[in-house]
């Protein structure tokens, strides 16, 4: 399975705009057999405050073709084990 993270924030007039190095292209999680966890740390510019989310791209293939892809927006109150500050804390957007 491969999953694509980018991040997008809200502009003034209330639309989700991409940010710009706020993609982590694809990064292969695991066979799809079993849940799996990927983590991935960004650096971002300190241009001003901003309302951010991350869009979430999962696709199941099987060797080049793609069986499946689901595009997922983050969203509050998921499970999160033992991460999250504070722990366990979950939310669909933050604010920079």
């Amino acid at each position: 399975m491969i999953t694509r993270i980018g991040l997008q924030y809200r502009d003034a007039k209330g639309r989700w705009r991409a940010i710009q190095n706020g993609d982590t292209g694809n990064l292969r999680v695991g066979n799809g057999s079993r849940p799996a966890l990927r983590g991935y740390t960004f650096a971002l510019g300190t241009e001003g405050a901003a309302l951010v989310r991350a869009r979430v791209t999962f696709t199941w293939s099987a060797g080049r073709r793609t069986l499946l892809r689901r595009i997922v927006d983050t969203s509050a109150r998921r499970p999160t084990g033992r991460y999250g500050t504070p722990l366990r804390f979950s939310a669909a957007t933050c604010r920079l």
